[in-house]
């Protein structure tokens, strides 16, 4: 025989649910009878949806006068229903020829009350139908079972269609020891906490960031290194939901623990559709989330009160450390100087060309021009800017860029090889690019915004969970779920936080 199906309980939960059971004419025979044994089946769901599992409760009395023996209850289980496997419990088994639950108790004295609750999962194939069956109650004492009150759930169409994350792989971000003194309320705080948290950037001991201070080559190649070394992962992630209908939704996020760290949405009233949330790793009280794996939880209620819950996780990280390894091959660039890593990494990367005589000058201030080669090489767009060698720039004073950058400021300046996409790097009032002109700290930290985010599709991995029985297609990619409804695939985004085009059948 299979072994599926048991899960018992107490009861207490439901009975006080619905109140104290009171005595109820039993019929046998046509005729009411008070005494003996009375069962009555109870369910946790009035409504459900296909692949949703609902409880039934068994509850037995012995409405007396004397005591009942070989006490045997049957429930049969309704087609479209399927016990959840579990170990058996005593007193109860499955019977699956006959398709029936059935529960022994030796005995049941006169005025007492018992019950199990047993659990079964709703056919993903069901829906606008109506599933019950009657219980039925028998003793050594009796002569025929007794029938029950029966219990049955309206199977309704799910409302949440599917809930998923992309990607499923965020960077930690750091917390910043103390806000940025030098700023006020300029709008560029923002930012700049932002890049110092992800390591791009970095504040100064007095708690200052003085973005209009120059940049020097060997902070301008540790930032761009920096923010290469991010590639692929995002400091934020798209939760999104698809629903079918209307409802009231709730997204939080736990912990590895499994203690709520953030709610994103707390009973909002959705339209029917898909719906987008950002989680930027953060929790409720605005900082940082430690590394590890948070499960995500989509709560839906309809106004039919038709309940559901998707979920799924996300992995906060840590970025993955430059080589041990690396030694830069410029002779003015020494083994432990702080950006000697940052420069052999540059090196490798064909990121950085350096001076004649094997020179990098580490301490000189980087100009404009020389900051957008250098992030249109990290960008991988230096193939693009080379064929672009021979362009016309449209900037007034485009005389004073270097005939060897001239491509790079095309593609800077324009986004892209086709002349799409975010700009890497802009220009000044009165159509100027100013090439020749120091690169300082805010204006660094603006390019490599530009840099982190850009427009550029890149694979990510996106995971989460669909209602069984359904299919949704994500970005044009045909999403294939598991027996559990769950998924992880590679789909193409814009980064950021990407707009997804969503569907369902």
């Amino acid at each position: 025989m299979k072994r599926v199906a048991w899960l018992v309980a107490p009861v207490l939960a439901v009975v006080a649910a619905h109140g104290a059971p009171e005595p109820t004419p039993v019929a046998v025979a046509g005729r009411q009878v008070r005494t003996g044994l009375q069962v009555r089946a109870l369910v946790d769901k009035p409504r459900a949806v296909p692949d949703d599992v609902v409880t039934l409760t068994l509850l037995c009395r012995n409405l007396g006068p004397g005591d009942e023996r070989a006490v045997t209850v049957a429930q049969p289980l309704p087609t479209g229903l399927e016990p959840v496997p579990q170990a058996f419990s005593p007193g109860v088994r499955y019977e699956a020829a006959q398709r029936r639950f059935v529960w022994q108790l030796t005995s049941l004295a006169a005025d007492q009350e018992t019950g199990v609750s047993v659990q079964a999962r709703v056919a993903t194939t069901l829906e606008g139908t109506t599933l019950s069956a009657t219980p039925e109650v028998r003793s050594a004492g009796m002569g025929e079972p007794r029938l029950g009150q029966p219990a049955g759930t309206e199977v309704v169409s799910v409302p949440l269609l599917a809930a998923f994350a992309v990607p499923d792989v965020m960077i930690a971000s750091a917390a910043l020891p103390k806000p940025l003194i030098d700023l006020g309320a300029e709008p560029g705080q923002e930012l700049y906490e932002r890049l110092i948290g992800l390591g791009v950037v970095s504040g100064f001991p007095d708690g200052a960031f003085r973005p209009g201070a120059a940049v020097t080559r060997a902070q301008a190649t540790k930032m761009i290194v920096a923010t290469q070394q991010l590639a692929g992962l995002r400091d934020r992630v798209n939760l999104s939901l698809l629903l079918r209908r209307p409802a009231d939704v709730n997204v939080t996020l736990y912990s590895p623990g499994n203690r709520p760290v953030r709610a994103l949405a707390k009973a909002w009233a959705l339209p029917a559709g898909t719906h987008q949330l950002i989680w930027d790793g953060r929790d409720d009280a605005g900082s940082p989330v430690p590394l590890g794996v948070y499960r995500y939880e989509i709560k839906v209620s309809d106004e039919q009160r038709v309940e559901q819950t998707l979920d799924g996780t996300v992995n906060v990280v840590t970025v993955t450390p430059l080589p041990r390894d690396l030694v830069s091959k410029f002779r003015d660039v020494k083994a432990d100087a702080w950006y000697q890593p940052y420069v052999a990494a540059a090196e490798e990367r064909g990121i950085v060309k350096g001076y004649p005589g094997r020179r990098f000058e580490p301490s000189a201030p980087i100009s404009r021009v020389e900051n957008t080669v250098m992030v249109v090489r990290a960008a991988g767009l230096a193939e693009q800017a080379q064929a672009r060698m021979n362009e016309v720039l449209g900037f007034d004073d485009a005389q004073d860029v270097p005939r060897w950058a001239i491509g790079y400021v095309a593609v800077a300046t324009s986004g892209s090889a086709d002349g799409q996409g975010r700009m890497f790097a802009v220009g000044f009032g009165e159509n100027r690019f100013q090439p020749t002109q120091t690169l300082t700290r805010g204006e660094a930290a603006s390019v490599l915004e530009r840099l982190l985010d850009r427009d550029t599709p890149v694979e990510v991995l996106a995971s989460g969970r669909i209602a069984r029985g359904h299919q949704v297609t994500l970005n044009g990619l045909a999403l294939a779920a598991g027996d559990s409804g769950r998924f992880r695939r590679g789909v193409l985004v814009a980064p950021g936080a990407p707009t997804l085009n969503i569907t369902a059948q």
